[in-house]
């Protein structure tokens, strides 16, 4: 046995042995034995009804921090009509608790008694709790999440953080125009400017792109100098099919303050390349090269388009070189493989040119159409 461990254990014999004999030490000592136990049924075996039968067994209810275990579990093991007596016990002898006050709250709000529950949390001061609790639960426990994230709101009606993270749980369960609707709230409260560029990201993903130009349009008005929301407003005229304000709005970002300038001259190259003159995307490839994070899926990003425009223009040797440097960054995209193997087709480069190809088939995954292609392109290099 290790020194520490054995010092350890001693004192504790001997703190036991003299509590025996001394009121006050030998209650102390069966609390510490009491909570030794639930630790270890809680921590070591993960069995709660265990550490809730130790806690009954202790009478909990006449010291208040077994009693503040005790309606915990309870409460976390969905029994919180059984909470509510050793939870007032609590509450009763330390009005000041916080910890208290927030699970009294959640049995009674538990139990249908909200407006007492609000008025528990209210006194506790706990309302932040709810919103960063959710934020941690949202990926595991998203009912949950919920749940807190509505007892925050009655707590606190402005509360803009509770909105975002309801809008985010809609968003994710498909129910996009509830979650426009909290992001619609949550910019009343707040004034929040991202609220409105969350509420246009949503309608983008509906395709209602009228709806979107409008929350971007309102995200500018509200912070005219971010360069970013210029971007979007830019993204959702380009989708809508609409080019020229696209090339007007990503013109006018460049401008402004902010994240997002070498966004700007990357989708300006993509409006060039889209309209047939890849002379001039590769201009605007280059500037956003100059301002990427160095070996970032940005720069990867705009390396390969780059690549495609020095294609598109028969420069051959500059769009390998491009393309493997983009490859250098993301070895496992299969497109970036896809548009190599056809160049290296294209300069006669056969063997490697199969290589690239077959290598884009292995890596498509899902994507049926990168998939194909690359099928097509290896059927005519294969027949030539």
């Amino acid at each position: 046995m290790h020194s520490r461990t054995a010092q350890w254990l001693f004192a504790v014999l001997v703190a036991g042995g003299v509590a025996l004999r001394v009121p006050a030490l030998a209650a102390a000592a069966q609390r510490n034995w009491v909570m030794l136990g639930v630790t270890r049924d809680l921590v070591r075996f993960h069995d709660p009804d265990a550490a809730r039968a130790r806690l009954e067994r202790a009478h909990a209810d006449a010291d208040s921090a077994l009693a503040l275990q005790l309606g915990r579990l309870l409460v976390e093991g969905g029994r919180s009509a059984e909470a509510i007596k050793p939870l007032a016990t609590v509450v009763s002898q330390e009005p000041a608790n916080p910890v208290a006050r927030l699970f009294f709250g959640a049995a009674l709000a538990d139990t249908g008694r909200t407006s007492e529950a609000v008025e528990q949390w209210r006194v506790g001061g706990v309302g932040r709790y709810f919103t960063l609790e959710a934020d941690a639960l949202l990926n595991d426990n998203r009912a949950r999440a919920e749940r807190l994230l509505h007892w925050a709101r009655q707590l606190n009606p402005r509360d803009a953080t509770a909105c975002r993270l309801l809008a985010k749980i809609d968003e994710d369960r498909g129910a996009m125009d509830d979650a426009v609707a909290w992001y619609e709230t949550g910019f009343a409260v707040s004034r929040d400017p991202e609220m409105l560029v969350a509420k246009g990201v949503v309608r983008l993903r509906q395709q209602r792109f009228e709806d979107a130009i409008e929350a971007f349009r309102a995200a500018v008005a509200s912070q005219p100098r971010a360069r970013i929301n210029a971007i979007h407003l830019g993204d959702a005229f380009r989708l809508a099919g609409d080019m020229n304000n696209a090339r007007r709005w990503y013109t006018h970002a460049l401008s402004l303050e902010g994240p997002g300038h070498a966004l700007a001259y990357r989708y300006l190259g993509e409006l060039d390349a889209e309209s047939g003159h890849p002379d001039n995307a590769i201009g605007n490839y280059r500037a956003a090269l100059a301002l990427s994070p160095l070996d970032s899926t940005q720069q990867a990003t705009t390396l390969f388009q780059l690549g495609r425009a020095l294609f598109a223009l028969r420069r051959h040797a500059e769009a390998e070189a491009t393309l493997r440097r983009a490859l250098a960054i993301e070895p496992g995209n299969a497109h970036y493989h896809l548009v190599l193997g056809q160049l290296l087709a294209a300069q006669s480069k056969w063997a490697d040119a199969r290589i690239e190809l077959v290598r884009a088939i292995q890596l498509s995954g899902s994507n049926i159409g990168i998939r194909d292609e690359a099928a097509r392109s290896l059927g005519r290099l294969e027949s030539s």
